[in-house]
């Protein structure tokens, strides 16, 4: 589960990480660059997330997604020594069930003033992040290297809560600010291929609270968790 930290620290954190990566970017590009690209397409998890709920003018109270799979797709262009400029994108999808007596209300600290929910509701929340940064790379030739990157990010996240007969699902799509910032393992680069092993600290603003559907409000507090995972990288 991800430990969940204020809103205030968690964006002086991700302005830190813009502000470094744009540091090292100025300085990275004044030196001619390689010019080699390369692909990569990593597959792995990424831990779980928590946030609040409440229905009507009950209290709010804590739930958390289970953890979760992940997808990840990046290019990066060589500069000189050792950095690459690179972009990424991918995408991690949460689904949580509420089970129908949770979601009634019956036996916990709220009560529900919605109709019966029959077989229960689901939230599912995606989230798809679009970064740019550095990585700096450092080799022993014909060997595994070693990495560590920084890079800015853009997430795009959609809410949707399902389970309610009387209405239509709720739903809603935001845009938030984060970073991504990560280290790991890859594979010599003297080859056409070569596979990578990664560890990446997801960070993002917060949604505050919104409504899905006529009952039901939730507030996320923002990314704040680890993922791990591994794949292929092709030099083109």
């Amino acid at each position: 589960m991800s430990r969940v930290v204020p809103h205030g620290e968690r964006a002086w954190t991700a302005l830190a990480v813009i502000a470094a990566t744009a540091g090292l970017a100025s300085a990275t590009l004044a030196a001619p660059a390689a010019g080699d690209w390369t692909l990569a397409l990593h597959v792995g998890g990424a831990s779980g997330l928590t946030y609040q709920e409440r229905y009507g003018a009950g209290p709010a109270h804590a739930q958390s997604f289970h953890s979760t799979s992940r997808l990840r797709l990046a290019a990066s262009r060589e500069l000189a020594h050792g950095f690459s400029l690179r972009a990424e994108t991918g995408w991690m999808p949460y689904h949580h069930e509420i089970p129908l007596v949770q979601a009634m209300g019956i036996g916990s600290q709220y009560e529900f003033p919605g109709p019966t929910l029959g077989a229960g509701a689901s939230l599912d929340a995606s989230f798809v992040p679009v970064a740019a940064g550095l990585r700096y790379t450092r080799h022993r030739r014909g060997f595994a290297g070693v990495y560590a990157e920084a890079l800015p990010a853009a997430f795009w996240s959609r809410w949707r809560e399902r389970g309610l007969p009387s209405s239509a699902p709720g739903s809603f799509s935001m845009i938030v600010p984060g970073a991504l910032v990560g280290f790991g393992l890859t594979g010599g680069m003297d080859r056409p291929a070569a596979f990578e092993l990664g560890v990446q600290w997801l960070v993002s603003g917060g949604t505050g609270w919104r409504s899905l559907g006529p009952y039901g409000s939730e507030k996320f507090r923002g990314l704040d968790g680890v993922s791990a995972t591994f794949g292929l990288a092709v030099r083109l």
